[in-house]
């Protein structure tokens, strides 16, 4: 739900078959020419892609804790890129960013966060807050607490966010996921609008995931939202996804390279063999 000046950004994309990335991203301020969400949604996304090329997400690197540290140096090489082109330093503030992506592999999930966009486990049609706001008097609602009246749309005074502290460490937590699981990723702008019953109300009712997307943005418009807001809505989580044509013809293309110098390889130490074979050497005897 998009306003003239959207601060927000998203993204949803199938890493592997069995690997999906999706993010949601609240920012303040300009990177350069750039949008500051942008940025740090597309740093943390090529991370993961990178890592994906290297074999990072195999079945053999693909422990809980190999990839919760993954996640953790992705945030942390996000937020490095970003503070040192933001203009951010110890005084002063330029630009920042909350940030909380969810990365899927095979049946577990694993949720990265900063700031106060925030993720909700849908299960069994119970609705569970998986992150909280940093933020020095949170909002209620995230982390168990208890859910505001909607409509309030007042501005957290954040402690932490990607792009504003040289350093810094994500929140990422863990857990898994059965098919019929649904997790809802959203901005400030939806859950200070609606409840947390109201999430689950539209996040458990039948339908696609684009339905219950329709539906929370039309439960928005009822508020009288003004500020805009972003959700992403997973479902099917365990299922084998297919993957984007972009991804697909770079996977066939690292594919086609390493093939190609595989038989190099081979071809060389075949002429090798063949040239000894024909001209074997000569040793002299005194």
């Amino acid at each position: 739900m998009w306003q003239r000046r959207s601060r927000d950004a998203c993204c949803s994309e199938a890493l592997a078959s069995d690997v999906a990335f999706l993010a949601v991203a609240d920012g303040f301020g300009t990177v350069g020419r750039g949008h500051v969400a942008e940025n740090a949604i597309a740093l943390l996304r090529d991370y993961l892609r990178r890592k994906m090329r290297s074999g990072a997400l195999t079945a053999r690197n693909a422990s809980p804790l190999a990839i919760r540290r993954m996640m953790l140096a992705a945030f942390a090489h996000a937020n490095g890129r970003l503070y040192s082109q933001s203009g951010s330093h110890d005084d002063y503030v330029a630009s920042g960013t909350s940030l909380t992506a969810a990365l899927v592999v095979g049946s577990q999930i694993y949720i990265g966060h900063v700031g106060e966009a925030r993720a909700y486990l849908l299960r069994d049609d119970k609705i569970s807050p998986l992150t909280e706001d940093d933020a020095i008097a949170p909002e209620p609602g995230g982390g168990g607490k208890t859910t505001i009246g909607a409509g309030a749309r007042t501005r957290s005074l954040l402690t932490r966010t990607l792009g504003t502290q040289p350093t810094l460490e994500a929140t990422v937590t863990h857990l898994d996921v059965k098919e019929t699981d649904r997790v809802i990723l959203c901005t400030d702008g939806i859950h200070k609008s609606l409840s947390n019953e109201e999430l689950e109300f539209a996040g458990g009712a039948p339908g696609t995931a684009a339905d219950v997307v329709d539906r929370i943005l039309a439960l928005m418009k009822m508020r009288g939202n003004q500020d805009g807001g972003t959700v992403i809505v997973g479902r099917e989580l365990t299922v084998p996804v297919t993957l984007s044509a972009e991804v697909a013809s770079a996977r066939r293309s690292v594919s086609g390279a390493i093939g190609i110098t595989i038989l190099m390889v081979a071809l060389i130490v075949l002429a090798a063999l063949l040239y000894e074979a024909l001209f074997p050497p000569h040793i002299a005897l005194r």
